[in-house]
Order: C-alpha cells, then structure tokens, then sequence
C-alpha cells in the first residue's frame, strides 16, 4: 500500500526519492554535467515519464523517453554519463533498477535489483559508484540499509552498511560531492527529521552524525557542488521554502542559505558543479524548477518548467553529450 501519499490527505511523512535526491553534485570522482533529469513521479497519475532540460539556459523541459513501469518514490543518481532510477513503488514497492545514457534519448534500460525492495529512499553518485540509502518496506518498517553498485557496469546492488537507527531513513534524501555521500531529513518512524549523516563513497560501512538541518523535514531535495551540500524544500512543519546549506568540511549543523520561489516538498534536485535545482514539488503541485547558485547563498529564482506539474519524481544530472 502506498505510505502516506499526499494524494490521500498527507498530514505526515512522504517520499524519500522524490527528495530524493537524487543526487547530481559534482565532486572528486564526479565531472558534473548540464542536463538535469527527472524520473516517474505523479504529474496526473502515476507516469513511466523521464523529463529532461538544460541546468545552464532553463526553459521547458523535454520528454526523453519512459521508464519500464510507471513508478513513484524512487530514488536516482548518475556518474554524469549513466543515470540509475531505483526502487519506488505503484502500489507494490520494486527492487527493480533501470539505467538511461544521459547524452541520447530513449527509454531505460533493465540494470539489476537492489538487495530489497524499497521506496521513500534517495540516490547519491559518483563517477564509479552509486548509493541508495534509507527507504520504507513493504513490511511497513523503515530500512536502515545502504545498497551500492558500479555505474559502469549492470548487476545486482550490494549491501554498503547501514545507516543509524536514529537518523535519516524513511523519506530522507541523498546526495553527494563525490567523495562523501550524506541522507538527511526523514526518521525510522516515518516522521520529520533533522540529522545529517555521511558516509565515504569509496570505501564500505556504517554511516556517522554529520550534524543537523536548521529544522524538522521530510520530503526535502538535495544537490552538491565540490565543497557543499545545499537541502531544498520540505514537506512537514516550518518553513517549506526553507534552503540550509553545509560545507562538507565542517562538523557542525547546516545553515540558512535562502527561500525557494514556492515552498514545497516532494520535488527532485539535479546539479551542475555550480548550479543546483529543485524541480517539481508538491503543496502546491507545482511544475516549477527553481536555481541557486551553490557557493554563495540568497534566494532561488525560476529556472523554467517540467513537462508538466509533477512530485514525488527523482532527479540526477549528467553530460547532455
């Protein structure tokens, strides 16, 4: 069954991979790339939609081809050339991933499975590995657990190590600088939540405290320059236009980085090295994408279009050539 849709009078937790994040920064291992794409969703119903446009010009989005089934609350992430949609549900949560080449058009693409099948998660990449982290279950729990796989290749996730029993898990979103990899927002009791937690991309294991979001959230989007993860939106109490940023050389908490055009939650970010981008939302139901400029702080300005309104989707970005 679907866990607290907005659809059906969401009043709690939503999503994780629309937040999803879906990951796009660049970073150590991750070249970066202008074409910001979005995955399944519920723009009117649910869709197999893969939507696409340039982070740099804007505009309206373009329609790049379908996923395999139509899918909502999934989680993606990229190595700028190949972009790994994974996970979600409609009704019935998937294992299932699928893989576009970002420079062509087209549909996608069976990868292999994740070790289980899950939702409400989020996508972070590099230019070898992809994580998914957190998530909900069929079984009605919220999963601790961390698949990765390499970008490079097609095959089944394996287990990363877990993610604490306090933090980020149903409803979190991912992103990262490349070398490190951090979920936030989101909670083990499908709730709102504040913590951060990091992990190192390049190696295996448990993730640690990374700090907190200046508030509460679930449903939030993240992207990540070289230097700084930035967390957009929100669904849940305070401010969801709210945007906190963090440098990942730091230890403390995040902070305020500026407003987003409309406050919502449910949408899906992408990232050049510089730019990053949340599209899409829900509260209202928006087909929005708005910009900020990653290593400075202020408020969002609109970018352009998706293809239509649309949430509960996930983003990445990579090379359009």
């Amino acid at each position: 069954m679907y866990k607290f849709s907005p659809i059906q009078g969401l009043t709690g937790y939503g999503g994780g991979a629309t937040g999803l994040g879906l990951v796009s920064g660049g970073g150590v291992f991750w070249s970066g790339g202008d074409r910001g794409m979005t995955f399944g969703g519920v723009p009117s119903g649910v869709t197999d939609r893969i939507d696409y446009f340039s982070i740099s010009s804007g505009g309206t989005a373009g329609d790049f081809g379908n996923l395999g089934t139509t899918n909502w609350y999934n989680a993606a992430q990229s190595n700028s050339i190949r972009a790994v949609c994974a996970g979600g549900s409609n009704p019935a949560y998937t294992n299932k991933m699928e893989y576009i080449t970002i420079a062509s058009t087209g549909d996608a693409t069976d990868f292999g499975d994740l070790t289980g099948g899950k939702a409400y998660g989020g996508g972070a990449g590099t230019s070898f590995r992809g994580l998914y982290m957190g998530g909900w279950t069929a079984a009605g729990a919220g999963t601790r657990v961390m698949d990765y796989i390499d970008n490079s290749t097609t095959g089944d996730a394996s287990d990363f190590g877990d993610l604490t029993a306090s933090g980020p898990l149903a409803g979190n979103a991912n992103t990262s600088n490349g070398d490190k990899a951090v979920a936030f927002g989101g909670n083990a009791s499908f709730g709102y939540g504040d913590g951060i937690e990091i992990v190192t991309v390049a190696t295996t294991g448990d993730a640690t405290d990374f700090g907190d979001l200046t508030l509460t959230r679930t449903m939030a989007a993240g992207s990540s320059s070289l230097t700084r993860a930035v967390f957009m939106g929100a669904y849940g109490p305070g401010d969801h236009n709210r945007i906190d940023y963090k440098d990942y050389s730091t230890s403390g908490d995040a902070s305020d980085f500026g407003n987003l055009t409309v406050g919502r939650g449910y949408g899906a970010a992408a990232s050049t090295l510089t730019r990053c981008v949340m599209m899409g939302g829900y509260s209202p139901v928006t087909n929005i994408i708005d910009k900020v400029e990653m290593d400075t702080t202020g408020d969002a300005a609109d970018l352009g279009d998706l293809n239509g309104n649309n949430y509960t989707h996930s983003g990445c970005a990579g090379a359009p050539s």
